[in-house]
Formats: C-alpha cells, structure tokens, sequence
C-alpha cells in the first residue's frame, strides 16, 4: 500500500526542521519502524525561492534534512530510506498568496508498504 503523511513546511529559503514539527516525526518514525520492509520516500519542494538550480538544491537539502532528523532521532534505518529535491516542479497551490507559497515550501514523505 502508499502511505502520504501531511507535509513538513519550511520558512522561505531555509531547510531547517521547525521545532513544531519535531514531535509530528517522531510520530512517522515510529510509523516506519512499524513497517521495517516499506521504502520511504522523502520528497522535498520548494517554490518561488530563487533559479530553478536554487529551487533544487534547497529542495534536496530540506529532504535530506528529514532524512537526517529520522535517522538520527527517529532511530530508523537508511536503508530504505530515499531522499530526493524535486525543485519548484510540483506545487500543492497554484494561488499567488503567501500561504500557499509556505504550502510549496514542503517535504512529503511516502510509505510504500509491501
């Protein structure tokens, strides 16, 4: 089966775990260790945050960030773990607002459950 968890937002230009959502991923690395045979992908977003090769990179970064954060605190690991910037390619929110620009600025992470 696909698992999505709701997704991570980051402050514009920045990959740095808000501390709100510290505790939301403890709660999808226990998730994960419940499923140790799942693959995880980590999808990290980014939007309206410089050159396409910026987005990427600050994309990548937030997804290895979550990663890093699962592994190290979460206790889960690497193994099936898949970190990947998808750059501002795939927005949730088209609207020109600054809520939706923060909803842009995300990781999703996807269980695939066997």
């Amino acid at each position: 089966g696909v698992m999505k968890t709701p997704s991570i937002s980051f402050a514009e230009k920045s990959s740095r775990i808000n501390r709100s959502f510290l505790s939301y991923l403890d709660q999808v690395a226990r998730l994960i260790r419940k499923y140790p045979n799942s693959r995880v992908y980590i999808e990290g977003h980014a939007f309206d945050e410089g050159s396409e090769h910026e987005a990427v990179k600050i994309s990548q970064n937030r997804s290895d960030e979550v990663l890093r954060y699962l592994v190290e605190k979460g206790k889960v690991s690497p193994d099936n773990l898949y970190s990947r910037g998808h750059g501002d390619s795939s927005p949730l929110d088209m609207s020109d607002t600054e809520e939706a620009r923060t909803k842009n600025r995300r990781v999703d992470i996807i269980l695939m459950t066997k």
